[in-house]
């Protein structure tokens, strides 16, 4: 046998190209790990392999001692960061189950945190955020999305999903059930609802909902909307009726108890506000505003 083919069998003679983001922390014959520096994009973004938050830095066991299946191994969890990389775009990176994860996260770091209001995952969300805006991304958008992720809100189509779910066939809290056609008549304004708030990513709140928007929802929005059934706008009916399902199921949230955190202070004035509004009072006070960037 030839020195060349020797050198070639020969796995501890390698060019570096072929050991990239390969190393053996713990010595010369035992275990490799994949070790690579998190694009920029990804970071505290769940994983591939386990579905927890990527830190600054990757480090993954592969599991075995040969150098030629820690090869084939890494090449394959690059292949995982790359479509990963690829299947992140803005959309995906702020929408509503990406914001639900965040939230997930900053949760569980927070609980583990000594000083809970400073956790590292919640300021790299910041970071991101405060990139997204400079890309051009909607403000309004990516306040949706942190009031989210940090738990300060408290989404609209979950709450709707609960909702339903509360007043089902048989359900176990006394409430009684939602017939078929008013079901289909609440996803009607819901559907009209995210529409009136720009929510194409399905991020809104229902701390979204101040007695500015629910005035020009009624006023403004459901008036306009015209179908086949009705070309010159909905009926005076038709939008009162849309009205009173979305009041129904605020006043839901509040009573189970659904967003109690908002239910102290300027907050809890700003949701009588709602009610009252709907309920055909003028609102008493205007929406305090906050930024969360």
């Amino acid at each position: 046998m030839s020195k060349k083919l020797l050198s070639i069998m020969d796995h501890k003679k390698t060019d570096d190209s072929d050991m990239r983001s390969l190393v053996q922390p713990r010595g010369p014959g035992k275990s490799w790990v994949f070790r690579f520096v998190t694009p920029p994009d990804l970071v505290g973004i769940p994983n591939p392999w386990d579905g927890k938050p990527l830190g600054k830095e990757i480090k993954k066991g592969l599991g075995t001692r040969h150098l030629p299946e820690a090869r084939r191994l890494r090449d394959i969890a690059l292949g995982d960061i790359r479509r990963l990389e690829d299947s992140l775009s803005d959309g995906a990176a702020f929408s509503l189950a990406s914001a639900v994860e965040w939230r997930e996260a900053i949760a569980e770091a927070r609980e583990k945190a000594d000083n809970p209001q400073h956790v590292g995952i919640e300021l790299v969300m910041t970071d991101k955020l405060e990139q997204a805006h400079a890309r051009g991304l909607s403000q309004t958008r990516l306040q949706r999305f942190a009031r989210v992720a940090t738990g300060k809100g408290f989404p609209l189509g979950l709450a709707h999903s609960q909702y339903v779910e509360a007043r089902k066939v048989r359900n176990p809290y006394g409430y009684d059930p939602l017939k078929r056609s008013t079901l289909m008549n609440l996803d009607t304004a819901i559907k009209h609802l995210r529409a009136s708030l720009s929510d194409d990513t399905g991020t809104a709140c229902l701390e979204d909902v101040t007695p500015e928007t629910a005035k020009r929802f009624q006023d403004v929005y459901l008036p306009s909307v015209c179908n086949h059934r009705s070309p010159t706008g909905l009926s005076a009916q038709t939008i009162a009726k849309n009205v009173n399902l979305l009041k129904q199921l605020w006043v839901w949230a509040v009573g189970e108890g659904v967003i109690p955190p908002f239910l102290m202070g300027c907050i809890r004035r700003t949701y009588a506000a709602i009610f009252s509004f709907w309920a055909g009072v003028m609102p008493p006070m205007p929406m305090l505003g906050r930024s969360v960037l």
